[in-house]
């Protein structure tokens, strides 16, 4: 009986890396994209429990061993969406509070006090 052994890299052969915890960058966005590439899964279990993902680290480390220049590209796309201006005359979402109107006038109602100490 033959078995295919999956492949395994040493730790002095992953790049030291600290990545993000951005959504565009998550596991379980990206893990079904790199399951078609077969070089890659030749490093993880042929079949995961069902809504499981690799762990973080792991899948990264690996992901940079093998294709650091993807991981490149990633990272160059997940930085470009994130510093998109936006369009003339579209307001900037991130810079928008609504508070609702009964809610304002409460808070204007009531008096404020603050302090930088609890003890003071």
């Amino acid at each position: 009986m033959a078995a295919k052994e999956k492949k395994y890299l040493l730790r002095v052969q992953v790049p030291a890396f600290h990545m993000p915890a951005w959504p565009e960058l998550a596991v379980s966005k990206l893990w079904p994209l790199i399951q078609n590439d077969a070089a890659f899964m030749e490093y993880f279990p042929g079949k995961l429990p069902k809504g499981k993902v690799p762990e973080k680290h792991f899948f990264w480390g690996v992901l940079m061993a093998i294709k650091p220049g993807y991981v490149k590209c990633l990272m160059k796309d997940a930085i470009e969406q994130r510093n998109v201006l936006p369009q003339a005359g579209e307001p900037d979402a991130t810079k928008l509070l609504q508070i609702d109107s009964t809610l304002l006038q409460k808070m204007l109602e009531a008096p404020i006090f603050m302090c930088k100490s609890p003890d003071t």
